[in-house]
């Protein structure tokens, strides 16, 4: 499951932090895939498993860069509010080459909602995204 939360899991209504703050890995971007447009972007991407949605957070760039990022998360619903606040540096050591900064589990169900923000910052440069 990509960019949504499922409708139909148990409202437990909190968020977990599960704060895997991962080491900056390095992959390439899909196939066929240029960034020609947007030298450097951000993405927070969605999977889920066991009633925990993963949110995950991507910064992308055409050329090495190195940084800093920001992760904030927040779920509202029927058990409450949570929010969760991650900051990571990052190293992208080639071309089209991507980091994964951050990432979060949040149980939600029907009545849950979920925002992410995620900003990264660099030498001479900035971009953000949002979830959904």
């Amino acid at each position: 499951m990509t960019g949504a939360v499922a409708a139909d899991w148990p409202d437990k209504g909190c968020l977990i932090a599960v704060a895997l703050i991962l080491g900056a890995a390095v992959a390439t971007i899909s196939e066929g895939e240029t960034m020609s447009d947007h030298p450097t972007e951000c993405r927070i991407e969605a999977s889920g498993t066991g009633g925990i949605t993963y949110l995950t957070a991507i910064v992308a760039s055409a050329r090495p860069l190195r940084g800093t990022a920001s992760l904030s998360v927040d779920s509202r619903g029927a058990g409450g509010r949570s929010s969760n606040t991650q900051r990571a540096s990052f190293a992208i050591d080639a071309a089209d080459g991507q980091a994964i900064v951050g990432r979060v589990g949040v149980s939600s169900g029907s009545a849950t909602t979920v925002t992410a923000r995620l900003t990264a910052t660099w030498d001479g440069g900035q971009t953000s995204c949002a979830y959904p």
